[in-house]
């Protein structure tokens, strides 16, 4: 059973009941965040009360499932593994690594999570629409032929052609562009103005958002509410950062206490595409026209919840951080070479992220926890170094 309670726009107030199928705000366009009865949900012990489900499943209580038993779509999404990595931390001057691996999804991305409760919660969309600049439009893809959908996507010109075939294999249309927002409606306009169509990128990020939550909540469901002392995100358009801060958030309200000393939680981003970086330093910020592919799941050329994402980070003093392409590939090697574990771009990135910040006594040889939300072996067709 779910708490589901209403949804919400977190930047102007405005509410919308669960029946009224409103998505987006309408004043302000951001996509509405999904709000459940905490009250409700902490005098009848939730916490200790999880559904007897898989992976992500458990937390159905806090996803936006209405009078459902179970997810409709379900790939056993979640019950990703945590990998302690102790053995290569030396050579990082830490004293572990943790790696929350999420390739080990049904395709392979931590998107699977978000897509599949998007789907789970729909009823009778006929048709998706995403514009996507990384591997959630693989998910997506494999959602849609799964439920006997149509999926159409406009992606950048640099999306990697292996990801590509995939999508298409599932029975996705793509139309590859130079990934500027002009053509992204350009294409929207002359391509699908008579289907009509879910927009993912719209309605869809208020369901996305809330699989993505379970991530983090099965962290500390894994780690027994003992968080490591620094955790490493890779974000691009700054969903993954909500769906952390809310997965906190509601846990908190429930009862849940965090039983280690505050974690401090550093946001990377790509330095060709950094907007978060930019929002709370203050600065101007233009959307790239195009980017190096070394880790397609960092580019973005939009930015969610701006408001509520400086209000969050100076509140909690969290940390956004940029890294180049180079620093990613230095990291990914390294790691590779110690490990024997291929970590995915964004997650090398996470790692190069917080490595120039262990000469501080404030990192070095802590407890580090990096989000792997990828499959690396996926960049194994395009990335040379990795075959040397």
């Amino acid at each position: 059973m779910s708490y589901l309670f209403q949804f919400t726009c977190p930047e102007c107030g405005y509410e919308a009941d669960i029946d009224d199928h409103i998505y987006v705000c309408p004043d302000c366009q951001n996509p509405l965040l999904a709000t459940y009865d905490l009250y409700r949900a902490r005098k009848e012990d939730y916490l200790n009360h999880l559904e007897n489900l898989p992976g992500m499943w458990r937390f159905m209580g806090l996803l936006p499932i209405q009078s459902k038993p179970v997810a409709t779509f379900n790939f056993r999404e979640g019950d990703t593994p945590i990998y302690n990595l102790s053995n290569v931390a030396a050579a990082f001057g830490l004293n572990k690594i943790y790696i929350k691996h999420e390739g080990v999804n049904p395709t392979g991305n931590m998107a699977d999570r978000g897509i599949s409760v998007t789907y789970s919660t729909l009823e009778h969309p006929t048709a998706f629409y995403i514009a996507d600049n990384g591997t959630r439009v693989i998910s997506a893809s494999a959602y849609a032929a799964f439920v006997q959908k149509k999926l159409y996507a406009t992606i950048p010109r640099f999306f990697p052609r292996t990801f590509m075939g995939e999508c298409e294999n599932y029975g996705a249309v793509l139309q590859a562009v130079k990934w500027n927002h002009q053509e992204i409606e350009t294409v929207k306009e002359n391509s699908y103005q008579d289907i009509e169509l879910f927009n993912l990128d719209s309605d869809g990020i208020s369901f996305f958002i809330e699989g993505v939550k379970t991530v983090f909540l099965e962290l500390l469901w894994q780690f027994k509410y003992f968080l490591p002392e620094i955790i490493a995100i890779p974000t691009g358009d700054g969903l993954t950062a909500i769906a952390f801060w809310k997965a906190l958030d509601e846990f908190q309200k429930l009862g849940g206490i965090i039983k280690s000393q505050e974690t401090q939680i550093y946001f990377v981003q790509h330095e060709n595409t950094a907007p978060l970086f930019s929002l709370v330093h203050e600065e101007s910020w233009t959307p790239p026209e195009d980017f190096d592919s070394i880790a397609p799941d960092l580019f973005t050329h939009r930015v969610f919840f701006p408001e509520l994402f400086k209000e969050v980070v100076r509140k909690h003093n969290w940390h956004v951080v940029k890294v180049t392409t180079e620093a990613i590939i230095d990291t990914w090697k390294k790691f590779a070479r110690i490990s024997g574990y291929l970590l995915s771009a964004e997650g090398s990135a996470a790692l190069a992220g917080i490595l120039p910040f262990i000469k501080s006594t404030k990192i070095r040889n802590r407890n580090v926890l990096i989000l792997n939300p990828s499959l690396g072996t996926r960049f194994i067709d395009t990335m040379g170094f990795i075959r040397d």
